[in-house]
């Protein structure tokens, strides 16, 4: 097929468009028909891509020191906004629900363990109810009791960075362990 178009006027462009969609139709009806499977390979590839980027890492650091590294995770600290209570509420149960407090867990962290995400250091109160919090925030508008720490001010305070590419000691916990 050959459809004389022009760029200046836009002549034959209604012609054009008529014919790819008439197109578009008939290979969409012959698809509905066809018996051929379907390749759902992007699907797949994406579903892949999304599993890897929701998969992290626990590291042990130090005695009573854990780093949980992760690319959801570490975005997901870099984007909080810490002046909000409400922000840090939500991802306390986004933690929750990825499992990374079970796996905190799992990987030996009690309560009172500092964990190192990014720049950020907490301490690990382990897998607990926040409703509680909730309710504190709501009723005094304040901030949530999460203790948080920059870990680059914290120099004086005795807090070590360490790479966790540098730990040979780790635990890998994909989502949902």
């Amino acid at each position: 097929m050959f459809f004389a178009v022009s760029a200046v006027t836009g002549a034959g462009l209604n012609t054009l468009m008529l014919a790819v969609g008439e197109q578009v139709a008939k290979l969409r009806a012959e698809l509905a028909v066809s018996d051929e499977p379907v390749d759902l390979r992007d699907d797949e590839w994406e579903r892949r891509r999304l599993q890897r980027e929701k998969r992290f890492r626990i590291v042990q650091e130090e005695p009573h020191a854990f780093r949980v590294v992760g690319r959801a995770i570490e975005r997901m600290v870099i984007q909080t906004d810490w002046e909000n209570g409400e922000a840090v509420i939500y991802l306390q149960h986004k933690f929750a629900r990825m499992g990374v407090d079970d796996a905190l867990e799992k990987a030996g962290c009690r309560a009172g363990d500092e964990v190192r995400i990014c720049q950020r250091a907490f301490d690990f109160e382990g897998a607990e109810d926040f409703s509680e919090y909730e309710e504190e925030l709501e009723d005094e508008g304040g901030d949530v009791a999460v203790e948080v720490f920059d870990v680059a001010d914290a120099a004086d305070e005795g807090v070590e960075v360490v790479d966790a590419a540098d730990v040979a000691d780790d635990v890998e916990t994909p989502e949902g362990e």
